[in-house]
């Protein structure tokens, strides 16, 4: 008697795909084949209507101007768990920037400090680290900004603090 082993529902080491998202973006071309723009539009679910608005456009573009329309596509999926060690999982040495968490103690300028909350600033693509201040200093004189790929000397990973440096819940 032969026991039966379930069938995988995907190929093993593939990731399992969740969704696809299509939005498109309008640009517009001179004569000199240089395209610009790149207006992103959610509310076009369908070719259909990406050619109808891209002919409304063409049809009020100045001469010479052409508009075309191109396809976005996002693909969402669900990776397996990594099972070898992390960038994150380092406890001293150098690290990017984008690993350090509340309770991290990194080497700034040749001083220790203590992390209390790291900030990712999206517009500007860097983070804000917010250490804990000595005694009767203002916090805003200990916000550091580093590129999320800049390499940051780790000391040593604890615990999430508070500004005071006490053990705490942090968001970040």
């Amino acid at each position: 008697m032969s026991t039966m082993l379930p069938e995988p529902l995907r190929p093993a080491g593939l990731p399992e795909r969740l969704r696809d998202d299509r939005s498109y973006a309008i640009q517009w071309g001179t004569d000199d084949g240089q395209w610009h723009g790149s207006i992103v539009s959610s509310a076009m679910s369908s070719p259909d209507e990406v050619d109808a608005y891209v002919a409304d456009v063409q049809a009020l573009a100045a001469t010479g101007v052409t508009v075309r329309a191109v396809e976005i596509r996002l693909t969402h999926t669900v990776l397996p768990a990594p099972t070898t060690a992390k960038p994150a999982d380092v406890d001293h040495g150098p690290v990017a920037a984008r690993t350090l968490r509340s309770g991290c103690r990194i080497n700034l300028f040749d001083t220790d400090r203590l992390i209390y909350r790291v900030e990712y600033l999206h517009a500007g693509n860097y983070l804000r680290i917010r250490t804990v201040p000595p005694a009767g200093e203002h916090p805003g004189y200990f916000v550091f900004t580093k590129s999320p790929h800049d390499l940051v000397e780790l000391i040593s990973r604890g615990p999430a603090v508070d500004i005071t440096g006490m053990p705490g819940v942090d968001a970040s």
